[in-house]
């Protein structure tokens, strides 16, 4: 689900929320009409791909229809990106639930959406390309928070009783 921030950039804040939940909602539907078929995994994953690919072109050509002329603008690639996010919800809804997947779905939009206020950031992209190399240094930190085993800073909140006592 990271491309969503890169997504908005290209689609526009207003466009790419609306065919994010076009997305979302429709491999919500499609999963329970899928439900009663039972096919496996990897060719229900295929018909939910094919289906919002459907989807966003019959919205496409519905905006062209009555005359938004800004959907013609629209690259259709960051859409199509998105339809992994379909994947992704109809997989978190088949293996945690239906309220597991939408709390998932909107802590992935919540982030998605800093993201996207990050990176249209007009000093962060000046930055950026004047210092192009801040890439290696991030690359860096995402190896040593990728290897860090210790605690997550809400397991210090949460296990706080537990640590007081284990300290005595």
């Amino acid at each position: 689900m990271a491309y969503t921030p890169l997504d908005f950039l290209a689609l526009g804040l207003k466009f790419g929320l609306s065919i994010l939940f076009i997305i979302i909602i429709s491999g919500a539907i499609l999963r329970k009409f899928l439900d009663s078929v039972r096919l496996l995994h990897i060719p229900r994953i295929a018909i939910v791909f094919s289906v919002s690919t459907i989807i966003l072109l019959l919205t496409l050509a519905a905006g062209a229809y009555v005359g938004i002329s800004q959907l013609a603008t629209i690259a259709v690639f960051p859409m199509l990106i998105m339809t992994t996010l379909a994947e992704k919800f109809v997989s978190a809804q088949s293996g945690k639930g239906v309220y597991a997947a939408t709390l998932l779905l909107i802590e992935t939009t919540a982030v998605s959406l800093i993201c996207y206020w990050a990176v249209e950031w007009q000093f962060l992209q000046n930055l950026m390309l004047s210092y192009p190399e801040i890439i290696l240094l991030l690359i860096v930190v995402n190896l040593i928070l990728g290897r860090w085993t210790g605690l997550r800073v809400f397991e210090y909140i949460r296990f706080r009783e537990v640590m007081k006592h284990a300290e005595e």
